[in-house]
């Protein structure tokens, strides 16, 4: 990997860089020969030459645990630490022709080091190029490798009563009404009598939504869906402000297709014409009070819609991540647009501009990442 792009990549998220080596080469049981003898025992970095394979299985240990790039075998490797051993007494035999008698005239301590230095730098570069080329790039990486939940792509439209939805109340009295300093009492009367008039009057419908998972592969900062039934087919793209591969989805040159979410929510309009009632009258009160609540309804089913999804793929609240368009994590607004076309919103009554602004407003959108590096 060119410097430049490992710099760009620690400005765009966290690098994990792997463990020691002497110990790891040390708990491998190789021989005194490998290392050209007894006094060379410390030098690990002749290894680079007598056993290279097993410099390698290192650097894979580590990429496999979940490191994100590698560092060269080559602590000992400068000419001032050659200088503490005496190479005309190392045992040549496992090192080819690396120390035989037409080399030895130009194999001095600073051609020692630079010969173990370059060994070791192309051994690091292959092993990470191997392994990026299995796993889809593993520099990218942010832990462990990650393989996507095994759920077959599906889209479904469902719903729910206002009883059975769980209303984060704490949200509801300090985001929605913004009444953080209000007694929780009065909070709470306020609440149970919005919810009664609501259901009496039909303002807020069973919440409505529809959630799916398409198969998904990412390249930089772009996402590419592919079709339900025919996953080599691209049907949209999505644009995220950094590089989402590797490290949120698995990247197109990887051998396997991603799975991502994707979910839409809404309260219904009959709440939005009762806030539009409520301002034609001058009951500026009321409007804010249903349309928070209104609000607040399509989001906690938007959770509701994502714990469901990662109750299907096996995985706790703490491994996903559910984003939507207009915040940091993906701020572009045209993306509501692609999400609302892969889920077909107007099957549940939605709309939707140019601007990427939805009808009800009362409705919320997102995608949902599954690897857990996209919680970091």
């Amino acid at each position: 990997m060119k410097r430049f792009d490992f710099l760009k990549t620690l400005k765009e998220r966290i690098v994990v860089l792997d463990g020691a080596m002497g110990t790891m080469l040390h708990a491998a049981n190789l021989k005194a020969v490998d290392y050209g003898g007894a006094d060379f025992g410390m030098l690990g970095d002749l290894l680079n030459i007598s056993r290279p394979e097993e410099i390698k299985k290192v650097h894979r240990a580590y990429l496999e645990a979940g490191a994100n790039a590698v560092e060269t075998n080559t602590f000992g490797s400068s000419a001032l630490r050659l200088k503490e051993y005496d190479f005309s007494k190392i045992n040549k035999s496992a090192f080819g022709e690396f120390f035989d008698k037409r080399t030895a005239k130009v194999l001095d301590d600073y051609s020692i080091s630079y010969l173990l230095s370059k060994k070791g730098a192309e051994i690091a570069g292959e092993s990470l190029e191997e392994y990026s080329k299995e796993e889809g790039g593993a520099l990218a990486k942010n832990s462990a490798r990650y393989h996507p939940p095994k759920i077959k792509p599906f889209r479904k439209t469902s719903h729910t009563g206002i009883n059975d939805l769980k209303i984060n109340f704490k949200n509801l009295k300090n985001l929605n009404w913004k009444m953080a300093k209000e007694d929780e009492t009065v909070f709470k009367k306020l609440a149970a009598k919005w919810i009664r008039r609501s259901k009496e009057n039909n303002w807020i419908a069973p919440p409505r939504g529809i959630s799916a998972v398409f198969p998904c592969n990412a390249k930089g900062n772009k996402l590419f869906i592919y079709s339900i039934d025919e996953p080599d087919k691209k049907i949209a793209e999505l644009s995220f402000p950094s590089s989402v591969e590797n490290s949120w989805f698995l990247s197109v040159g990887s051998k396997q297709k991603d799975i991502c979410g994707f979910q839409i929510s809404t309260a219904g309009i009959e709440a939005e014409k009762a806030a539009s009632a409520f301002m034609g009258s001058g009951d500026t009160e009321s409007m804010l009070y249903i349309k928070g609540l209104a609000d607040r309804v399509a989001e906690d089913y938007a959770a509701m819609l994502h714990e469901e999804l990662n109750n299907i793929a096996g995985i706790d609240d703490k491994s996903s991540r559910r984003v939507s368009p207009g915040y940091p994590a993906i701020p572009d607004m045209e993306n509501n647009k692609v999400i609302y076309d892969l889920l077909d919103g107007a099957n549940v009554g939605i709309t939707i501009n140019d601007a990427g602004l939805f009808k009800p407003e009362s409705t919320t959108a997102a995608v949902i990442c599954f690897s857990p590096d996209s919680k970091r």
